[in-house]
């Protein structure tokens, strides 16, 4: 999965995988009772993290704050300039990679540098979805909120919300709509999650 939806502007807290509940994103308790509304913000980008520690331009056991880029099918990575293929070790925290990939050139990079996958993201969207049960996913819709404002244009589920482009370094703000229908019973609901697409080409230097 290469396209994370994240829970804070740094970009730090992934919002659960699919198939994953080890760390639930929730919200507190909504009043199905009156049919209460809650709301929350989410950040869209490529997946990336930063370097745990600072590499000269020859290491090839690449440090990151953040065990990521599990894909086999993505291997290409960026720091600053420096393009870095992946040839082992994907989804841990220390990834082997090729150095100065397609003729880009090696160099140091310090440690907190940004780390992406290299890819480029065209008609992405993000729709809910049911993973189990009774389907309940259109109490979950989204609207864009760039800098935090946003345009309450929800999507009308199942029809996703268009996100558009978003380049490898960028990211793209959003507000979740939670809306419980009245008189609904109390309980937990775990299988509600957030499915983001998207056609991802590598980005060229």
């Amino acid at each position: 999965m290469s396209q994370l939806i994240y829970e804070d502007t740094d970009l730090t807290q992934l919002v659960t995988p699919e198939n994953d509940f080890a760390k639930p994103e929730d919200e507190s308790e909504i009043d199905g009772d009156t049919g209460e509304t809650k709301y929350k913000y989410l950040w869209i980008a490529i997946e990336q993290t930063k370097l745990s520690a600072g590499i000269n331009d020859t290491t090839e056991d690449i440090p990151l704050v953040a065990a990521r880029f599990l894909d086999t099918n993505l291997p290409v990575i960026i720091i600053g300039t420096e393009k870095m293929k992946i040839k082992g070790r994907f989804g841990t925290d220390n990834v082997e990679v090729t150095r100065g990939y397609k003729g880009t050139t090696k160099a140091s990079h310090n440690q907190n540098d940004p780390v992406y996958l290299c890819y480029n993201a065209t008609g992405t969207t993000i729709v809910a979805k049911d993973n189990s049960g009774s389907d309940e996913a259109a109490w979950l819709t989204f609207c864009l909120a760039p800098g935090g404002v946003p345009d309450n244009n929800y999507n009308s589920h199942p029809t996703p919300l268009s996100l558009g482009s978003i380049n490898y370094n960028q990211k793209v703000q959003i507000r979740r709509r939670v809306i419980v229908p009245a008189s609904t019973e109390s309980g937990a609901k775990d299988d509600l999650l957030e499915k983001v697409a998207a056609n991802l080409k590598e980005y060229e230097i």
